[in-house]
């Protein structure tokens, strides 16, 4: 009996053994489940339920991972007749994505039209979709009211500058703006070697630069003052969400002022093309008796026919403010004497009489044989007998571009100290220096910026000169440099 027991122990756990390493061997091992230490700290060091909750949903996905999911049941094939609506539907989305992406708008005017196609339309694809809209809702600006003038009565304008502004102000903004996004590619592709991914923000620049001066928005933004700052805030609502919309805010804000920013060197050099060539377009028309109309063509072409019509100024190349081999010296300083000792009046006028306050003057004389001129009058002055020349491009340039302005004017100091009669206290390269002024009574000292001229230049003797002065002229004591 003992003998049976036994047996039959051994018979059971030879079956029970065999059937753990069956098992061991032969069942299918669950994938070991991985769950990052940071997840699982989370247990211990989160403050709410919800890191909590996360872990353990974390822990429930994982886990059924390893248990046999049900196949889904097979999906029933389509029918002939889902199969050509699928079809169709997809079509007609094709066709409407296509259609709206390619397909340009509608546009009132022919200019608009042709400059959509050859400036706007080649670069779609690389200029992006939110760049593309703001071009667009800027030319429908100029399109509906871009036939305002491209200049601003009143607007920085001297009467020494009539003449520009009366060849300026018949072409029309829409055209001006053209011409300017037209050079501003050009200049881009000099400038760039993968020019097109800058096309979108030099469109919306150059296109963008003027918008201020349209009269319905130049009311609405009167009170911010000129037009690059209105301008400015019309671009900037049109281009919230591009990555570069700081970059062509600053440019439209300042394309008329003197900085070093590249991107707004590149604006101003396109606007300043394009005036260029308007305002020598201007001036055949003007000749021939014919109305100004849009400007189409080319720099090159205007460059020949002024030529042939006796003008002495080429449009291809940008007027250099440092070559004043035109100038007569001479005649400059003929022009200046009248100045010297008289009051101006805020135009820049010279007055018969003495004014009973606010007195201004641009010269005045010290009788140790030194003339003090403001570097302005002398500009001032060049600037008009560069538009006897017909120098149309110079004097625009420097009526518009203060950075102009002071090279021409380091140009003139550069001259006379070559003739001798700049005083060693100007350096090399400076157009004058800060003087302070003093004045006998109660009047306080004044800082004025002037360039020393020794009086034997003008070819009046100091005394003539003194005996011109009167009011605050005659009060006059010392001038002595500001600094040092």
């Amino acid at each position: 009996m003992a003998h049976l027991a036994l047996i039959s122990g051994l018979i059971l756990l030879v079956v029970c053994g065999g059937g753990v390493i069956w098992l061991l061997l032969f069942s299918p091992r669950r994938k070991p489940v991985t769950i990052p230490l940071g997840e699982l700290s989370k247990l211990w060091l989160s403050e709410d339920s919800g890191g909590i909750n996360e872990v353990r949903a974390l822990l429930r996905e994982a886990l059924s991972l390893n248990r046999k999911r049900p196949k889904p049941p097979p999906k029933p094939a389509p029918s002939d007749e889902e199969i050509r609506d699928s079809k169709e539907q997809s079509l007609d989305s094709s066709f409407r994505s296509s259609s709206e992406r390619v397909n340009p708008p509608t546009w009132a005017n022919n200019d608009t039209n042709a400059f959509y196609k050859e400036f706007v339309e080649p670069y779609e694809k690389v200029i992006g979709e939110k760049a593309l809209k703001s071009v667009v809702e800027i030319l429908k600006l100029l399109d509906r009211e871009g036939d305002c003038s491209s200049v601003v009565s009143g607007e920085s304008w001297g009467e020494e500058e009539v003449n520009i502004y009366s060849a300026l102000e018949r072409v029309s903004l829409r055209t001006h703006s053209f011409n300017t996004a037209r050079y501003m590619l050009e200049i881009l592709k000099r400038e760039y070697s993968d020019f097109e991914m800058v096309v979108g923000k030099g469109l919306i620049a150059a296109l963008g630069h003027d918008l201020g001066k349209i009269p319905r928005l130049k009311k609405a933004y009167y009170s911010t003052g000129d037009h690059p700052i209105n301008s400015a805030m019309v671009v900037g609502a049109l281009v919230k969400e591009l990555p570069y919309k700081e970059e062509v805010v600053r440019a439209v804000r300042s394309h008329h002022e003197t900085t070093n920013d590249p991107f707004t060197l590149l604006l101003k050099e396109a606007d300043r093309r394009a005036r260029e060539e308007e305002i020598a377009e201007s001036t055949l028309l003007e000749k021939e008796e014919k109305p100004i109309c849009s400007s189409s063509k080319t720099a090159q072409s205007i460059a020949k026919e002024s030529t042939s019509t006796g003008l002495e100024e080429s449009d291809t190349t940008p007027p250099n403010p440092s070559d004043l081999s035109w100038l007569d010296l001479d005649t400059l300083l003929s022009e200046i004497e009248p100045y010297i000792n008289r009051y101006v009046d805020r135009k820049g006028k010279i007055l018969r009489e003495t004014p009973m306050t606010g007195e201004m003057w641009w010269a005045f004389s010290m009788k140790d044989g030194l003339v003090y001129v403001m570097p302005l009058l002398t500009s001032r002055i060049i600037g008009q007998l560069a538009r006897k020349r017909r120098l149309s491009a110079f004097a625009y340039s420097l009526a518009k571009d203060k950075e102009f302005q002071r090279e021409v004017e380091k140009a003139v100091a550069f001259r006379l100290r070559e003739k001798g009669y700049i005083p060693e206290m100007i350096k090399e390269g400076y157009s004058g220096a800060r003087f302070l002024v003093s004045f006998s009574g109660n009047k306080k000292e004044m800082v004025g910026f002037y360039l020393p001229i020794r009086a034997e230049a003008f070819g009046t003797s100091v005394g003539e000169l003194e005996a011109r002065k009167d009011g605050m002229l005659k009060k006059i004591q010392r001038v002595k440099p500001k600094w040092g």
